[in-house]
């Protein structure tokens, strides 16, 4: 990391590279889905990207669900793009279990490697923590990459993805 002294003027390289280089989406509010397992961007989480370039990915979702419900995400992406990381929750198949899912090549419609929806368990009363973090790669095709959820099983409990989820990129090349 470079060290700046008070007495030099910052080149316009340094200001982008510290200041433009950084993108982030912050959910300022509460969002509510109940009965419904159709997956779709959240509103507040998703960022532009430019085509080409290689971001250091980090994802934290704050969430609460039953544990009939359950929690259910993927990831929306141009064609081409990939990410190599890893995500880390409470897995469905064996509740209390925190669980590491690695994370490939996403097509057009944002499918992750190893399928198309990673699961999750609820643990209501108390929140849950979900967290992705990783390489992305925009390859060819910048463009929207967001955040996408639902309900596992439809259930008229509130599924809420809480105020203080984020999503930040900082880009690596």
């Amino acid at each position: 990391m470079k060290v700046f002294v008070d007495s030099v003027p910052l080149p316009a390289s340094d200001i982008n590279e510290y200041l433009v280089n950084t993108i982030y989406a912050i959910k300022p509010a509460d969002t509510i889905r109940s009965n419904t397992t159709t997956v779709n961007a959240d509103p507040d989480l998703s960022v532009n990207l430019v085509s080409a370039h290689s971001y250091r990915l980090d994802v934290v979702i704050l969430y609460d669900s039953s544990t009939t419900a359950g929690f259910r995400f993927r990831f929306f992406a141009s064609a081409g793009v990939v990410l190599y990381g890893l995500a880390n929750g409470v897995f469905a198949g064996s509740p209390g279990v925190w669980w590491r899912i690695p994370y490939g090549l996403l097509p057009a419609q944002g499918q992750q490697g190893l399928g198309d929806n990673q699961v999750l368990v609820g643990e209501d009363p108390f929140d849950s923590v979900a967290t992705v973090s990783g390489i992305l790669v925009t390859g060819a095709n910048g463009g929207s990459f967001s955040f996408a959820w639902a309900q596992n099983v439809a259930n008229a409990f509130n599924t809420t993805v809480r105020t203080g989820s984020s999503m930040y990129l900082r880009r690596v090349s």
